[in-house]
């Protein structure tokens, strides 16, 4: 459509290992970067894609997750919007790909907002994190933490299940890979084509081209994570779009850099 646009945001990065991320990196330091899509739709409005991370990690985070993905960088998401000019109450749309810490951090400074009363996120997710953060424990489970999705002032959910068009040009779609559901995005932009946001379920460009699966604790089985592939190459090459992958720091430097795409 006339008039769209998008603007990645760079919202800090995570240090870890590159094994904890795809399997077979070893245990080369590995800075992963954390990041948001904004987009400006002439319909629309703007729509979010993501949060990342809390300034209170160090209280809210799961300890395992501290450990093996401290917080090495910290840019919160108000200061990132504020950049280009926007301010949480402008948000119209927004959609949690997940629900692990570095893409719910943020959603705390949207509380109040017309965005945060019909957060976006997959049925089955929502359904697997909310199990597990309300098992007997302290609220925390893996890369999950209950307070930062659970009981925030005026946030609720609008679970979706599947494919889902928010816009004629904007389309989500569920992925069972890396989590219970993960929402991906697709985009049809005038002048770029079609780009495909696969979220943590291909964290790098490397995972995706050679079939590397996913490292650490925090995935799903080999077997999702290969069909997952299919399905995104399938469509990539359908519509030669450009896919932009969960943490892959080089696409982060050159995405992130390009302002705002057209």
């Amino acid at each position: 459509m006339r008039g769209l646009e998008i603007r990645i945001l760079d919202l800090g990065c995570l240090a870890t290992v590159g094994e904890e991320l795809v399997a077979g990196m070893g245990n080369e330091p590995f800075s992963s970067p954390v990041s948001a899509v904004l987009i400006r739709h002439p319909e629309k409005g703007y729509i979010l894609y993501d949060t990342g991370n809390d300034e209170e990690w160090r209280n809210t985070y799961p300890e395992a997750a501290k450990k093996v993905f401290p917080v090495a960088r910290f840019v919160k998401i108000t200061d990132a919007l504020r950049k280009e000019g926007v301010a949480p109450d402008d948000i119209n749309t927004l959609v949690l790909s997940h629900l692990h810490f570095d893409h719910t951090g943020g959603l705390r400074y949207f509380q109040g907002t017309k965005a945060a009363k019909n957060v976006i996120v997959s049925e089955a997710e929502l359904r697997d994190a909310l199990y597990r953060v309300h098992l007997p424990s302290d609220g925390m489970d893996g890369a999950y933490s209950r307070k930062l999705f659970c009981g925030l002032n005026g946030v609720g959910f609008r679970p979706i299940s599947g494919r889902m068009q928010i816009a004629e040009d904007v389309m989500l779609f569920e992925q069972q890979s890396h989590t219970a559901g993960v929402l991906g995005m697709e985009i049809e932009l005038e002048e770029k084509g079609t780009m495909i946001f696969t979220g943590d379920t291909v964290y790098t460009k490397s995972s995706y081209e050679n079939l590397l699966p996913p490292g650490g604790d925090l995935n799903t089985s080999t077997k999702a994570f290969r069909t997952n592939i299919d399905r995104l190459r399938k469509e990539q090459k359908e519509k030669n779009a450009t896919v932009i992958f969960g943490h892959d720091p080089d696409q982060m430097k050159e995405w992130s850099g390009k302002g705002w795409i057209h």
